[in-house]
């Protein structure tokens, strides 16, 4: 993983070059003053994804030494062995270990899963009421990430960097609600607001978070444009399969009062997804169900 855009520093906290959090409104900007000043409230990789990204960006990274890596987690090795019997990579012969399971799954891919079986452990809360906030979070990211990965099969994207995207575009959303129990908890009664709230402040907190696990301008790319459904920049990218993805997640939901047509989305102009249509897409959701949930099981939600 490359290092991501330039940043500079208010406090302990790193910020995208662009972003200002002077222009946060109001409890906005307190929020962000005191997540700003206790680097504690983020997340940290588990040390075994540490040294699977350091293994990986060797020149000569070997499978057998990212097993062996990998092995020491039991929860880990069983995730990517259900991975590699998956329906998406699935052949008439399982495979009989951890490394013919990475084997098949790639070295790139196995990362990306890796880092996608970590993330459930950081949507924790604080107490019970934040708590049940972030699994209805999780699950929703979930599904994001799941859908991501689907239409990343329609437009060539590799399905696990997809599917880690989706996940990782609310992975500032721990972090926030928990800060906002602490600091401004009359905003967990005030559905609204607190939407408010982490719509303005989760793009900014998701950044620093990859910006401190070294992850690169892509992923950064992605969290950066959460909700940010005009995005046009230059040409189709992940950033804009994932907000398809979100927009298709918020189908059924609250949410979707506030998305705009699919239609008017400059992503879904730029991606090329076959023959996926504002009028079929339910349809594409249906008949990939199977598939929609194998992933969200797979990922715990």
């Amino acid at each position: 993983m490359a290092p991501g855009h330039r940043y500079r520093t208010r406090g302990q906290l790193a910020l995208p070059c662009g972003a200002d959090p002077l222009q946060l409104n109001g409890i906005y900007s307190d929020i962000y003053r005191r997540l700003a000043s206790d680097d504690a409230l983020f997340p940290a990789l588990p040390e075994t994804a540490v040294k699977l990204h350091g293994i990986m960006e060797q020149p000569h990274c070997e499978i057998r030494l990212v097993a062996k890596i990998v092995q020491v987690d039991a929860g880990l090795a069983a995730f990517l062995m259900q991975c590699a019997n998956s329906l998406r990579y699935y052949t008439r012969v399982a495979p009989q270990d951890l490394e013919c399971a990475i084997r098949r799954i790639g070295l790139k891919e196995t990362g990306n899963f890796a880092v996608s079986y970590f993330c459930r452990s950081t949507f924790q809360g604080n107490n019970s009421r934040v708590s049940a906030l972030l699994r209805k979070a999780y699950a929703d990211a979930v599904r994001v990430a799941s859908l991501s990965s689907l239409l990343a099969a329609k437009s060539g994207v590799p399905q696990g960097k997809a599917m880690l995207a989706g996940l990782l575009q609310d992975i500032g959303l721990p972090p926030t609600l928990n800060c906002i129990a602490q600091t401004k908890p009359h905003l967990l009664d005030d559905q609204d607001l607190l939407d408010q709230a982490l719509d303005q402040l989760c793009p900014l907190v998701s950044a620093t978070i990859l910006q401190k696990w070294r992850f690169d301008d892509e992923l950064l790319g992605v969290v950066r444009s959460r909700k940010d459904w005009y995005r046009d920049q230059g040409p189709a990218d992940l950033a804009d399969l994932v907000l398809i993805a979100r927009l298709h997640a918020a189908i059924g939901t609250p949410d979707f009062s506030n998305c705009p047509p699919l239609i008017k989305l400059p992503a879904f102009a730029k991606l090329d997804l076959g023959e996926l249509t504002p009028d079929n897409s339910l349809q594409m959701v249906a008949e990939s169900r199977d598939e929609i949930e194998e992933i969200r099981s797979l990922l715990g939600s």
